[in-house]
């Protein structure tokens, strides 16, 4: 599929990371618990 490579960078590959909730899952999680170690230290 050379149209998905050629827009590795653009709008595709976010649909499909977002619809397929592997950027959703992942990365967006992964920031939220760093975020939230970020609040904890500051709790602290």
């Amino acid at each position: 599929m050379n149209l998905s490579h050629s827009n590795l960078s653009g709008i595709d590959l976010t649909a499909a990371d977002l619809s397929g909730s592997d950027l959703t899952g992942a990365d967006l999680t992964g920031a939220c618990l760093e975020d939230n170690k970020l609040a904890a230290s500051k709790l602290d």
